[in-house]
């Protein structure tokens, strides 16, 4: 008994030098988020979505899904038409972090679905096109934390230039890792 304790003495200072010698290496930088707010122009009305986001050095990839939502009222609240567009894109930014905040820019092509309902004809009509999105955000996060996964929010300014154009300002909140910690 006595020997194992003085084998397991000799083999942890032996083991010491080897595990400190390892770096620990830093989390990987990726969130998802959610946002909503409201948007002008061709589709402008409600707009809500979410988005994948992973950073590497300072260069940020999003997969951002996006819907807007217009309401045409005719009397009181009567919709009389009803327009709905889904967007698909795939930004690439630059993202930058100080202390508890992060900004960025991405742009990227976009696909939009939009389909619009009369509400006494039962024609939908749908129309599809290419495009180019955008979007800028701010955000906050804690700065100091125990784990690296956290939560996070702040303000978005999104947009698509398209032929069902729109840019809206959404407030965002998402779960991660926002930094490195």
């Amino acid at each position: 008994m006595r020997n194992l304790y003085i084998v397991s003495v000799i083999l942890l200072f032996l083991a010491c030098p080897v595990l400190s010698a390892q770096e620990e290496k830093p989390n990987r930088i990726w969130f998802a988020e959610g946002f909503t707010g409201f948007s002008v122009g061709e589709d402008s009305g409600i707009m809500y979505g979410a988005s994948f986001n992973y950073q590497i050095k300072k260069n940020l990839l999003t997969a951002r899904y996006t819907r807007n939502e217009d309401l045409e009222f005719v009397i009181f609240f009567i919709p009389s038409t009803v327009v709905k567009t889904d967007e698909l894109s795939l930004l690439y930014g630059w993202r930058t972090i100080k202390n508890k905040h992060s900004l960025s820019f991405s742009l990227g092509p976009s696909f939009s679905s939009s389909r619009k309902n009369e509400p006494f004809e039962m024609e939908e009509i749908r129309t599809d096109s290419y495009g180019v999105a955008f979007e800028g955000n701010i955000k906050w996060f804690p700065g100091k934390a125990r784990r690296a996964f956290q939560p996070g929010g702040g303000f978005k300014l999104s947009g698509n230039v398209a032929d069902s154009y729109y840019l809206g300002l959404s407030l965002v909140l998402g779960l991660g890792n926002h930094k490195i910690y």
